[in-house]
């Protein structure tokens, strides 16, 4: 269970996924954003069970950028 909880592989797998979807024309723009936003909640929510268990976290702030909107 703990392991589940605080392994971000799965979630990492799921992001390239998605990113070689958008490349290869499978999904469009809008989809891509609508999904990654829940990859990097998935994302977040396992760095902070790490944080929670006393676990090492790496990369930093997870950062989900703002749907199609330019800065």
């Amino acid at each position: 269970m703990r392991e589940e909880l605080t392994d971000d592989t799965p979630v990492k797998e799921d992001l390239m996924a998605l990113q070689l979807q958008l490349e290869t024309g499978e999904i469009d723009d809008d989809e891509y954003v609508r999904r990654e936003a829940e990859i990097m909640q998935r994302l977040r929510e396992v760095r902070q069970w790490r944080e929670k268990l006393g676990m090492s976290t790496s990369g930093g702030p997870v950062r989900v950028a703002e749907s199609g909107e330019p800065e």
